[in-house]
């Protein structure tokens, strides 16, 4: 289960409805427990896929790895990856699947006409090599 506080949740919203019609990127920082990941920051991050910006993602690895340096020094982790699916459903493409880490949540935001619509969050089973969808929890 992923756990967003309803600020974080807001903020994620709004800021994968300002990027829009481009898909936004960024990462998700917080603590890792045995069956929750709580989610206390969210960090924009450059997207640096020029050619396809409408429906891909390059995450700048200098802003990356800045964020995860900060985490740490605050005993946080990075728990995952948020980005928007411009005009197309919340569903993990096979690109997503193809690049995803085992580890991570990756949340994913369809933003419809400017609009947003739906949010998931997937996990890739390490097995099978396939996306599960993983149960959002919005804290108040």
């Amino acid at each position: 289960m992923l756990t967003l506080p309803h600020k974080i949740h807001s903020e994620l919203i709004a800021l994968t409805q300002k990027g829009y019609p481009e898909e936004v990127c960024g990462l998700l920082v917080g603590k890792r427990g045995p069956t929750k990941k709580e989610i206390q920051r969210l960090y924009p991050v450059s997207n640096l896929n020029p050619d396809h910006k409408n429906d891909r993602y390059d995450l700048d690895p200098k802003q990356y790895a800045a964020i995860e340096k900060a985490a740490e020094n605050e005993g946080l982790k990075v728990i995952g990856i948020y980005h928007s699916h411009p005009d197309h459903p919340s569903m993990a493409s096979e690109t997503d699947r193809s690049l995803a880490w085992p580890i991570f949540s990756y949340v994913i935001c369809s933003i419809n006409q400017g609009k947003f619509s739906q949010m998931q969050s997937w996990i890739l089973n390490e097995e099978s090599k396939q996306f599960i969808e993983e149960e959002i929890q919005i804290l108040s």
